[in-house]
């Protein structure tokens, strides 16, 4: 493997971590904050429900024309 091929490798690991973690931080948590949000706000199961779904289409509809570009715009070598 090249050193080129090897430094490919690194960025995408490290692209794939910090997607991982900034993914995960913000849906998986999603449970821990649910009660608390129901009982000192007064919201309902629905609309606490509801943030967690608009955030997460938000992110897929938003992210997938950006991904897209990118892909589309880097020449493959």
């Amino acid at each position: 493997m090249t050193t080129d091929q090897r430094r490919s490798w690194l960025v995408a690991t490290a692209l794939f971590l910090m997607l991982v973690l900034s993914y995960s931080s913000a849906y998986l948590t999603m449970g821990i904050f649910f009660t608390p949000l129901v009982k000192n706000f007064g919201y309902s199961h629905a609309k606490v429900s509801a943030l967690s779904t608009v955030a997460f289409l938000a992110t897929a509809l938003f992210s997938w024309p950006r991904d897209g570009f990118w892909s589309g715009s880097i020449p493959a070598s």
